[in-house]
């Protein structure tokens, strides 16, 4: 099976935890709002101690849903191999990967200390796109991170978070990529299933 949660998928949980949505739509909000106000909010949830294990993850579950756009990132990770997909086969994608992105990121949940987000640039790309630089710092180090938004009828929702150069979606395209082309897009399914079912598993101890 290839190996989904590469060192730097790991390495990025924390960091996307901290940007998936919460609450409102925040309909009519900037980019940059949206992002600054998603933070505030993530941080509150990852701060209640009140929350058992399932709980935070049917919490994070739904927040995921509202502040990204997986039907984009699904497309944009097939590339190519989206247009083979049989309908079926692209429903079935949208409905694991966002799957596959939750539980390897519990991991990063779980671990939550008190890192800072600082929120940079804001650039727009024309009316309908654009990107938020951040940094993520911990103690002495400091993480760059850029987020991609599109606006979805009113609704500004991430599409790629890019860590230190390294694109989220180009990361999964080419190791989906490589899965089907030994395994084909049902191989993937396949394999993408029993991936998350595995990671579904609570921690040892």
């Amino acid at each position: 099976m290839t190996a989904f949660a590469t060192p730097f998928i790991r390495r990025l949980g924390l960091v996307a935890l901290l940007l998936l949505g919460s609450g409102p739509a925040w309909a009519g909000d900037g980019p940059r709002e949206v992002i600054r106000t998603t933070v505030d909010a993530v941080i509150e949830v990852l701060a209640d101690d009140s929350l058992e294990r399932d709980q935070r993850i049917d919490s994070i579950r739904r927040l995921m849903h509202e502040r990204f756009d997986f039907l984009t990132m699904s497309r944009s990770v097939l590339a190519r191999n989206w247009r083979d997909a049989s309908p079926a086969q692209q429903e079935r994608f949208t409905e694991l990967f966002p799957e596959l992105l939750l539980h390897t990121y519990m991991a990063g949940l779980e671990d939550y200390t008190d890192e800072v987000v600082e929120i940079e640039d804001t650039r727009m790309k024309g009316k309908a796109k654009a990107s938020v630089s951040t940094r993520i710092v911990s103690g002495d180090k400091a993480i760059p991170v850029s987020y991609r938004l599109r606006d979805n009828d009113g609704q500004w929702q991430i599409y790629d978070v890019t860590v230190e150069g390294v694109s989220l979606v180009n990361n999964y395209r080419g190791s989906f990529g490589s899965t089907i082309s030994r395994d084909g897009i049902d191989g993937l399914l396949e394999n993408l299933a029993a991936k998350v079912e595995e990671l579904r598993q609570p921690p040892a101890g």
